[in-house]
């Protein structure tokens, strides 16, 4: 895979677990069964910025640092660019570990000094940019941010294989240290041929690309659902759920759903 490029695990929260998936699942019927491997955007105690898959925008420095190369302060800028594929590890209950979704065949990574104003979205709209400094940086961490543009996520059909993460990505790093406390910490550079036999796989039981407009349009469809339970203006009174949202490019969305409804804001 070497020349070929890198393959990234990444496990994200989704949809499933938020608070309110009960509310959503009722109201958007089969939709849901697409829906709510959305990242966790709409949660009144953990909502999440990303990925976007309503941009084609994931922002790696939000996440998980520890597995990107440049971000976990290992590998070069050429590592961070040869990322070609992103596996999603979706976790829905807290008690049960995380399976594949789906993943993400990236087109472009850009990479840019942490402050630096970029076209949204940025660290500086960030929720964990504060006060001028990221408080997402390890000691070890480079002043580097990410961000990987993709057209499309490519969904793994329910009906075809539950594919587990080999790793745990809470401890994984892009390149382990000799000094490493964990026995359980694997190295994320080191398991490439695992993780192309895993892509491999996913590729026969995955759905066509899902475009950003659909997904912008289930976001959408959830804003409605919430706002006609009565709880979308509570989340949007809420400041740290506004800065997430802002930083997501989700925020306007729901501004449109609640002008739609007659709400002022």
């Amino acid at each position: 895979m070497k020349e070929e490029g890198f393959i990234i695990p990444y496990t994200y929260h989704c949809m499933a677990m938020s608070c309110f998936a009960d509310v959503l699942e009722e109201e958007l019927g089969n939709d849901w069964r697409w829906a709510q491997l959305l990242p966790k955007h709409f949660d009144v105690c953990d909502p999440k910025g990303t990925p976007m898959f309503h941009k084609g925008i994931h922002m790696p420095c939000y996440c998980a640092p520890n597995i990107w190369p440049v971000l976990s302060g290992h590998g070069t800028e050429d590592d961070a660019r040869r990322i070609k594929i992103i596996l999603l590890f979706a976790k829905k209950p807290r008690n049960k570990g995380s399976f594949l979704a789906g993943f993400i065949e990236v087109k472009e990574v850009r990479i840019f000094k942490i402050g630096a104003e970029i076209s949204p979205p940025s660290c500086i709209s960030c929720p964990e940019f504060v006060a001028g400094k990221c408080r997402k940086r390890g000691k070890k961490a480079k002043d580097w941010g990410m961000k990987i543009i993709y057209e499309s996520v490519h969904i793994i059909n329910p009906e075809g294989a539950k594919i587990k993460n080999p790793i745990n990505t809470r401890c994984a790093v892009w390149e382990r240290e000799e000094k490493s406390k964990k026995p359980e910490c694997r190295s994320v550079r080191e398991i490439q041929g695992e993780l192309l036999k895993i892509y491999r796989e996913a590729r026969k039981h995955a759905e066509n690309g899902i475009p950003r407009e659909k997904w912008r349009s289930w976001i959408s469809d959830m804003a409605s659902a919430l706002h006609k339970h009565g709880v979308l203006q509570y989340l949007y009174n809420r400041e740290r759920i506004r800065k997430v949202w802002r930083f997501a490019g989700v925020l306007k969305i729901v501004e449109d759903t609640l002008r739609g409804a007659g709400r002022s804001i």
